[in-house]
């Protein structure tokens, strides 16, 4: 069955001490190999062995709530410079800065997938926006509603998914090697797993005489 994921990570629920821009490598059992991500190579690890399901995940916002304040949201990684997620914020702001009604624009994660989110007072200023492509900006931001946000993120967990490979048995040595021969011939690799295999000795696969 699909598992149903929460905003437990997100501005309308408690925060915690956990940076949502940064996945720490974690050990496993599983016989998959982790390591730090090589940004400067624009390669991403894989430290989560379930992080290949997330395509069969659903979201659950049944806790959004915004009575008092209206919210429009865009995928970070949809802006320039999105490796510069202060930057981004900072440009956003001035943006905006000369509007009454905005009140501000922070970072949230859905999904491991970062957001950014605008706060407006005005339903009106709020509507005008949606689904408008901002010039200055280039990028387009949504409605934050429980239809808006599943099919946006839906969208970028697939994008995740299609930029992945692993790497099954293959020595860490030559893993530089086997990234830059597939992405010279299939495109940028958005993150990669290594899999190691625990071996049988010998005893094992004869088996008692």
């Amino acid at each position: 069955m699909p598992v149903a994921i929460s905003l437990s990570e997100s501005l309308h629920a408690s925060k915690n001490n956990e940076n949502p821009l940064v996945t720490a490598p974690q050990e496993n059992q599983s016989g998959a190999n982790t390591k730090i991500d090589l940004p400067n190579k624009e390669k991403n690890k894989i430290t989560n062995t379930n992080q290949d399901m997330l395509m069969h995940e659903q979201l659950d916002l049944s806790n959004f709530k915004g009575e008092q304040t209206f919210k429009l949201f865009c995928p970070l990684n949809h802006f320039p410079n999105n490796d510069n997620p202060h930057e981004v914020l900072n440009k956003v702001r001035a943006h905006f800065a000369n509007k009454d009604t905005f009140k501000g624009c922070s970072i949230d994660t859905i999904c491991k997938i970062s957001i950014i989110v605008l706060t407006f007072t005005s339903d009106v200023d709020k509507s005008a926006l949606d689904g408008t492509n901002i010039g200055s900006l280039k990028v387009t931001f949504h409605d934050f509603n429980e239809e808006n946000t599943c099919t946006i993120i839906q969208q970028e967990l697939s994008k995740i998914f299609n930029r992945s490979i692993r790497f099954v048995d293959i020595p860490t040595s030559s893993i530089e090697v086997f990234i830059d021969i597939v992405q010279n011939q299939y495109g940028k690799i958005h993150s990669y797993k290594e899999i190691i295999r625990q071996k049988r000795n010998n005893n094992q696969q004869r088996g008692p005489n």
